[in-house]
């Protein structure tokens, strides 16, 4: 799940979110852990895949703050208004049969760079998943529930690259040891805050990492 650690908050100093969108909703599994939650005013979701897209509509039609939009990622990321400062989930990518693949496996540096131009607030953090297939090129294997085996590209899409666009303003560290998010380790959590505390979490993630 992509839910920030009470931890995260305090030794980042971030204020807590009021919203919360993600790219890439597929069967709406990972949206729905974080609605239980109950801890953001408002949800988001963008769905490339028509089918899953009204499937998610029609699954979170009782809500009446949670907004499923359809369309590529790399476009609607810019136009969705939400209140401010947002936890920000990129997942959107190609992830074998069943998935939409849009003009691109993966719009994350497109994304990357709408967020960047958007003078986001310095509360707002941006998660993003699978970073196991940074600079992957080849076969992914597949887990065996949800997604199958498919041939990869993502020569391009380096943490060099997300840093270039996003600048140095920003901390970025791994979720080693699921300490960051309460999802699996390999999300790269993307946020700004004051430099000490930043060189001092950035040591405290080399630590966890030995």
């Amino acid at each position: 799940m992509s839910q920030l650690t009470e931890l995260f908050y305090t030794l980042s100093g971030v204020q807590h979110p009021q919203s919360y969108l993600e790219t890439g909703c597929y069967q709406g599994l990972n949206i729905e852990k974080i609605i239980s939650t109950n801890k953001y005013q408002e949800y988001h979701s963008i769905e490339l895949s028509e089918q899953w897209y009204e499937y998610n509509r029609t699954r979170f039609s009782h809500r009446n703050n949670v907004f499923i939009h359809l369309g590529d990622s790399s476009t609607i990321l810019g136009e969705i208004n939400s209140p401010s400062p947002k936890t920000i989930f990129l997942d959107a990518h190609y992830s074998g049969p069943g998935t939409a693949h849009g003009k691109l496996e993966t719009p994350l540096l497109e994304e990357l760079s709408i967020l960047a131009s958007s003078n986001l607030d310095d509360d707002t953090v941006i998660i993003i998943d699978d970073i196991r297939m940074l600079g992957h090129k080849g076969l992914m294997p597949g887990n065996g529930h949800n997604y199958f085996s498919y041939d990869s590209d993502w020569s391009d899409i380096t943490l060099e690259n997300i840093a270039n666009i996003m600048g140095t303003s920003f901390t970025y560290l791994t979720n080693e040891l699921s300490w960051l998010t309460e999802g699996p380790t390999d999300q790269l959590v993307v946020f700004k805050t004051s430099k000490d505390r930043g060189r001092a979490m950035e040591k405290l993630n080399e630590l966890i990492k030995i």
